[in-house]
């Protein structure tokens, strides 16, 4: 397949392309876009429009616009989508058409994620609070339902699709686990995290997913979480890709994978009461023992695709690494 000279990284040429059909003003877009995270191939670039305005330029699934204009809509504290997205209709390395966009979205001034608020201050008041507060909009939205699904359709994966979904995630660990034992000549990690993953039940976790009737934010981690601070502490939810039904300790389980254990269950009480939801003590245990479990997989499984197909490839041996750790850890204390 021809590689599609509108993929990131960007050039002037393809800026301004994309100024035009965004803006309508083929120079709307001045200076160079930088990257986010700097330094690494990416997607997501911040922007200088004319004037002193900031936005974010994307490179995603144009569901993902489509996501994120519908939970602005419903006030989920999603950043505006600006002009109109730049529909690329093109195929997929599956060879199937797939529909991708470049789309503008207000920057959000003066703020930080909550992972690295969590890197400068550990767990202070301000981080703990800024939990609560990413606590309670993700109550907000599990509870939004019913009017998100109005407004954009959104999947109902059945226990065969996710039992699918799952097996082809395990599949992606054997390239990558060959590639790692060639960087990391005479290491023993990999034969421990076989082992790891052996001992998960794949039905049992695929059943858990399933279970519930709310709307899974997906991948509702603290680097994906923006903290504003000025005027009171609010929080903004990015990455609105990956949305479908389900379980709501998916995303708990996303959020909560980086507070040490003692205080994931007062963080699980300000979820449950805000839902006003009554649950014992053990099974709130199990559920968040599943939900971290979970997303270590899901995270893990991420980087090691990245990895076999030589995306940022240190990186994505390091956080690899991270996350079967991480999954071990969960699994076995």
């Amino acid at each position: 397949m021809e590689e599609n000279s509108l993929r990131p990284p960007l050039g002037n040429k393809n800026i301004n392309t994309i100024a035009f059909q965004i803006f309508g003003d083929a120079g709307a877009i001045i200076g160079k876009p930088e990257p986010i995270p700097p330094n690494r191939k990416t997607y997501t670039y911040s922007c200088q429009l004319k004037g002193s305005a900031q936005v974010i330029v994307k490179y995603a699934p144009l569901k993902e616009v489509e996501n994120q204009v519908a939970a602005n809509q419903l006030n989920l504290n999603a950043p505006r989508v600006l002009g109109n997205p730049f529909v690329i209709d093109e195929e997929n390395e599956r060879g199937e058409r797939s529909e991708k966009a470049w789309f503008a979205q207000e920057f959000i001034q003066n703020s930080k994620t909550l992972h690295a608020l969590v890197a400068e201050e550990g767990y202070s008041d301000l981080v703990l609070g800024s939990f609560n507060e990413s606590i309670r909009l993700l109550a907000k939205m599990h509870g939004s339902l019913n009017e998100f699904v109005a407004l954009s359709a959104l999947p109902r994966f059945s226990q065969e699709e996710a039992y699918a979904k799952l097996e082809e995630r395990m599949r992606r660990f054997e390239g990558a686990f060959e590639r790692y034992d060639q960087e990391k000549v005479g290491n023993s990690e990999t034969e421990r995290w076989k082992n790891t993953l052996a001992k998960i039940d794949k039905t049992a976790l695929t059943r858990f997913w399933n279970d519930g009737e709310t709307l899974v934010r997906w991948d509702y981690k603290p680097d994906n979480l923006l903290i504003q601070q000025n005027g009171g502490l609010r929080v903004f939810s990015i990455d609105w890709v990956g949305l479908c039904i389900g379980s709501p300790w998916i995303d708990l389980g996303f959020l909560l994978s980086d507070l040490p254990k003692d205080k994931r269950m007062r963080a699980a009480k300000v979820y449950l009461n805000s839902r006003k939801i009554e649950m014992g003590e053990e099974k709130v245990l199990n559920n968040l023992r599943m939900g971290v479990a979970g997303a270590q997989l899901i995270h893990a499984s991420s980087n090691a695709s990245n990895l076999t197909n030589n995306i940022d490839p240190e990186y994505s041996m390091q956080r690899l690494s991270s996350h079967l750790n991480q999954l071990e850890k969960e699994l076995t204390e």
